[in-house]
């Protein structure tokens, strides 16, 4: 065929077409490579926080993946978490508040180059804790007190040893919670644990001032408008203690000769003292009793003219 007839039978259009088509934007493009992703869920605790980890092959430095919790295919939390600075590894930590079947699910979004890729870790159970009394003992007591003192109840360093102390929280706890008055901790403790009722405090100002709420028969601490501290308290019987607010007046370090326990008076005779039975209901003669062990922590806390606010 000579080159007339080719031109004429088409042979150039095709010829042009091809041509375009090879040229195009994005026609010499690959598709997006794939990429290695994985994730390790590990330190599944309840009231701890989990810990998950992993690996993004190839590296991709300044990148971040997506790290979600999820709880019985239930999504708690999702947030961005950085890869390291040479991009190959991440790791973020994450609350675990409640019991139940845990799993971590990891996203790389991708990018011009290398394909969206996103893994799931293998299941991590949290089982419902047992009861606890006073004298037990070990890891689940750690857990219960760690609980309690992140929830602001006072109480000493967790020490896994459930001695009066920690009975006293747990007292302050049920009670804030509209609970049994009881120190011991039953399936529905734990429950109310891990949703639990934040009590708000009455005033903002001070900035540090205390609180007694006759109704519930707890005092708070409150730092910078939020309750700090937690106390079991047992107040005075028959409308005995006043609401009102007044002031730190007097103070001692010891016992008084009425044998008040490192009191700091408030309302005339009426004090913040330690006294070596606070039952769960109002009881004193109008004074603020509270457990010995805590009477010098609130001593040395409340200062010559510091507020004290007394409400039901």
């Amino acid at each position: 065929m000579d080159r007339g007839s080719w031109r004429r039978s088409g042979g150039a259009a095709v010829l042009a077409a091809a041509f375009v088509a090879a040229t195009a934007p994005g026609a010499l493009a690959q598709a997006p490579l794939p990429v290695t992703l994985s994730v390790q869920l590990s330190d599944v605790r309840l009231f701890d926080d989990a810990v998950v980890s992993g690996r993004l092959d190839p590296p991709h430095p300044g990148a971040s993946v997506q790290v979600a919790l999820m709880l019985d295919d239930r999504t708690l939390e999702r947030r961005s978490v950085p890869l390291s600075g040479d991009g190959s590894t991440f790791q973020a930590e994450l609350p675990i508040e409640r019991w139940g079947t845990y799993r971590a699910e990891v996203t790389f979004e991708g990018d011009a180059d290398h394909a969206p890729a996103t893994v799931t870790s293998e299941a991590m159970k949290v089982r419902s804790p047992r009861a606890l009394h006073g004298g037990a003992k070990g890891e689940l007591v750690l857990t219960l007190e760690r609980r309690l003192d992140d929830l602001g109840y006072h109480m000493p360093k967790p020490n896994r040893s459930f001695d009066h102390r920690t009975g006293d929280a747990v007292l302050a706890f049920h009670k804030v919670q509209g609970m049994g008055r009881g120190e011991g901790v039953s399936k529905g403790t734990w429950k109310r644990l891990t949703d639990p009722r934040m009590p708000r405090p009455r005033a903002k100002r001070p900035k540090e001032h205390i609180e007694v709420d006759q109704s519930r028969q707890v005092l708070y601490v409150v730092r910078e408008g939020e309750i700090a501290k937690i106390v079991h308290v047992s107040t005075g019987a028959g409308g005995a203690t006043r609401d009102g607010v007044f002031n730190v007046h007097r103070k001692i370090a010891g016992f008084s000769p009425g044998r008040l326990y490192y009191p700091s008076y408030f309302d005339g005779n009426r004090a913040v003292h330690g006294w070596p039975d606070v039952p769960t209901t109002p009881a004193s003669h109008g004074c603020v009793r509270v457990p010995y062990w805590t009477a010098i922590f609130l001593h040395n806390l409340m200062h010559y003219g510091m507020q004290v606010r007394v409400y039901h």
